[in-house]
């Protein structure tokens, strides 16, 4: 569950990533595309370059809208977005429990695993004590 709402929020990152990129993109298009407007022209190719700076100033518009489309869609995807606060709250605090009891199993499997590893120690020990003890070697060899 952790890992699908880490790739819900990496999409939502990239989404307002593309989102800044395109404004800022579009504004400088429109910067620097914008034909200049004479009061009064009826000239045909001042009206045809008009016209085709608002056809492209709508296609990059619904392009905009739509990732923040998508972005709304990403945010309602996300776990307890419906949530009201106190019950966000009771969700955080069943999670502390959750997390305190798994720490305290987590600490008791690491007691018993140095136990574990104090014995296995202690057998090597022993044993090597053993094979350089010459009367263990004598007995061993009779």
């Amino acid at each position: 569950s952790l890992g699908l709402i880490m790739d819900r929020v990496t999409q939502l990152q990239e989404q307002v990533d593309r989102l800044a990129e395109m404004m800022s993109t579009c504004v400088g298009v429109l910067q620097r595309d914008a034909p200049p407007l004479p009061l009064g022209s009826a000239d045909p190719a001042v009206i045809q370059a008009r016209d085709a700076f608002a056809q492209n100033a709508h296609v990059m518009a619904l392009d905009i809208v739509q990732v923040s489309k998508n972005i709304e869609m990403l945010i309602d995807s996300l776990p307890g977005v419906s949530r009201t606060v106190p019950q966000q709250v009771e969700q955080l605090e069943a999670l502390e429990k959750e997390n305190q009891l798994e720490g305290k199993r987590l600490e008791h499997g690491l007691a018993e695993a140095e136990m574990w590893l104090q014995q296995v120690r202690d057998a090597i020990r022993t044993v090597a004590q053993d094979a350089t003890d010459p009367a263990f070697r004598r007995s061993a060899h009779t």
